[in-house]
């Protein structure tokens, strides 16, 4: 932040770039790093519509950073309709044993609204097919 009050985002080999400029995708993801660096992140992470504005790349790494927060103790909410964030989601709670995970899906039914809920998206095979 310059003395203005506004925020740049240094890119490597483009300098610092005002963040009103950069795409809203790596708007967030900085805004994420920048709420982490200051110590006001908290004890929860509430994140709706995750995969917006991102490419698959970058979601591989946000899915990464989001599991490293969980390990450090930040609870992670995320709200999505990506299948390929929700399954890189599960392969990475697969692959660790110890991660306390919960995939909730909300589907209507006779009575209402049901939810179906499991360790991994695969537990959902019912409104997933995977």
């Amino acid at each position: 932040m310059d003395h203005k009050g506004h925020f740049y985002l240094d890119i490597p080999k483009r300098g610092k770039v005002e963040m009103s400029l950069i795409a809203d995708g790596l708007r967030k993801i900085a805004m994420l790093v920048y709420l982490i660096q200051n110590g006001s992140l908290g004890s929860t992470l509430f994140w709706d519509e995750t995969e917006a504005n991102l490419n698959s790349r970058i979601m591989v790494k946000v899915v990464n950073a989001l599991a490293k927060l969980a390990q450090y103790g930040t609870q992670v909410i995320l709200a999505t309709h990506d299948l390929f964030l929700m399954k890189e989601l599960s392969l990475l709670i697969e692959s660790t044993p110890k991660m306390s995970a919960q995939f909730l899906s909300f589907h209507r039914d006779e009575a209402g609204v049901a939810v179906e809920q499991g360790r991994l998206l695969e537990d959902q095979q019912k409104y997933f097919n995977i």
